[in-house]
């Protein structure tokens, strides 16, 4: 990821998006997920770039606002600063902090969205 970053800085490139799957809950479980998360600081971001992750049954896809009946998975979108923040404010100790800030901020940022486009 930092090999990624570095090339991306010297060709003045901005992350728009990183699909990341569930790779998380993996790293959570063996124990690396902070020297991810450091590696993750290193990407290039606008405030426009986003991360989106698929949730599955075993990481708590069906305690997520998003979950639809019938679906195995849950894909849910988190905006790159709001995630690098959380990190360094240290709210992620499980990947369960991690998918609920995830959904609660897709859900925030959509109301706030909505309550915009009213206002016009």
């Amino acid at each position: 990821m930092r090999a990624i970053a570095a090339d991306m800085k010297a060709r003045g490139a901005l992350l728009s998006a990183l699909y990341i799957s569930n790779v998380e809950y993996y790293l959570f479980r063996n124990g690396s997920f902070g020297r991810y998360g450091d590696s993750l600081k290193q990407l290039p971001r606008d405030p426009r770039s986003v991360v989106i992750r698929a949730v599955f049954p075993s990481g708590g896809s069906r305690r997520l606002p998003q979950s639809v009946p019938g679906f195995y998975s849950t894909s849910i979108v988190q905006s790159f600063g709001a995630m690098m923040d959380d990190l360094v404010a240290g709210k992620y100790r499980t990947y369960q902090d991690l998918i609920l800030a995830s959904s609660r901020g897709l859900a925030e940022s959509s109301r706030a969205d909505a309550a915009g486009a009213a206002a016009k």
